[in-house]
């Protein structure tokens, strides 16, 4: 869904997200049976991106205005003499260098491809129980990184975007680690504006499997 379908459509009726009348799960039991350890249990996680300081408004505020959400960041190797780091998603990197870079011209964003393959863009609120979408597969370096820094990351490079309008707030609810498998419950809410403020929750899984691959599936 683009910016401007989502902003037509929520000028014209209420957007109801499938779940947002029952809070989100705050925890979910993987399908083997073993425990969820609680994110409380390690210090909760909650992470805020809002669009006036998003990866998106950077890109426009420093080349040619992209004129809407990116829906994927290409890999690419990078020359940091050319290409230009965006601060948005600084945060996590890899040998000292940031992960997610503009291109020369400044026109698109491309991924570090020392971290992962290309990057398909979820738009986590849209995720309609059990639909699952794959992100991408990390490379064994990206691999070695901590997967709750990975999962941060994603979601301040918006390639987990959490709004559609103003911000989205994500908080991290349950996290386990086995047999090289990584799996998060995030629940979260986004802010947008039709007549007035209006705030809807989403929740989702994200999974990071032994060889790398990285998914989400709405809950």
């Amino acid at each position: 869904m683009s910016l401007g379908t989502f902003r037509a459509a929520a000028a014209t009726a209420a957007v109801l997200w499938v779940g947002c009348d029952a809070p989100p799960p705050d925890r979910a039991v993987p399908a083997d049976g073993s425990p969820v350890v609680p994110a409380a249990a390690e210090g909760l996680a909650t992470w805020t991106v809002t669009s006036d300081a998003s990866v998106l408004q950077e890109q426009r505020s420093l080349g040619p205005a992209a004129g809407d959400f990116f829906t994927r960041y290409p890999a690419a190797k990078i020359d940091p003499a050319a290409a230009t780091p965006l601060k948005a998603a600084s945060g996590l990197q890899l040998d000292g260098r940031p992960l997610l870079w503009l291109t020369p011209d400044r026109k698109g964003i491309v991924i570090d491809d020392r971290f992962s393959g290309d990057l398909e863009i979820v738009a986590v609120p849209t995720l309609t129980k059990d639909e699952s979408r794959t992100v991408g597969r990390l490379t064994p370096a990206g691999r070695a990184l901590p997967p709750r820094a990975v999962l941060e990351f994603l979601i301040r490079a918006d390639v987990l975007r959490t709004y559609m309008h103003i911000e989205g707030t994500s908080r991290l609810t349950a996290e386990r680690s086995a047999d090289g498998v990584y799996e998060a419950e995030i629940s979260g809410t986004h802010v947008f504006y039709t007549n007035a403020r209006n705030e809807n929750r989403f929740a989702f899984g994200f999974r990071i499997a032994a060889d790398g691959e990285m998914s989400v599936r709405g809950r």
